[in-house]
């Protein structure tokens, strides 16, 4: 699978996404909070690091439907680091695959690793 460069999240693009998913955590906005809890800065939401996950996939195989997704996190990825996200195909059928997905910060190291059941649409 290819590897998907993702910008650094900025503080902005936080709270679009804390709006958009409803996740009001203080925790992803309000970096006195962050810091007190012993973060080096705002953490970016979970799920909007998964949801590299798709637009890796989708970039490997437009006709993907992801029929599971799951993932586990290792540690937080805070606003304005810079990361990637990694595939590689487990298991590969005509209809269906299962890959292995990693997010990996660019000096750091391993932020989430997840995996996808995936099909593919037959247009």
């Amino acid at each position: 699978m290819p590897e998907l460069s993702v910008p650094p999240v900025s503080t902005s693009q936080i709270r679009a996404y804390a709006e958009a998913s409803l996740d009001f955590n203080p925790i992803h906005t309000d970096r006195q909070l962050a810091l007190s809890a012993g973060l080096d800065g705002v953490p970016v939401q979970g799920m909007l690091i998964m949801g590299q996950f798709e637009a890796l996939i989708s970039k490997w195989r437009p006709d993907a439907i992801i029929r599971h997704l799951d993932a586990r996190f290792v540690r937080p990825l805070t606003v304005d680091r810079r990361f990637r996200v990694l595939g590689r195909v487990v298991q590969a059928g005509e209809a269906e695959a299962k890959v292995r997905l990693t997010a990996v910060e660019d000096d750091s190291g391993l932020v989430c690793i997840g995996g996808a059941k995936l099909s593919f649409s037959r247009d």
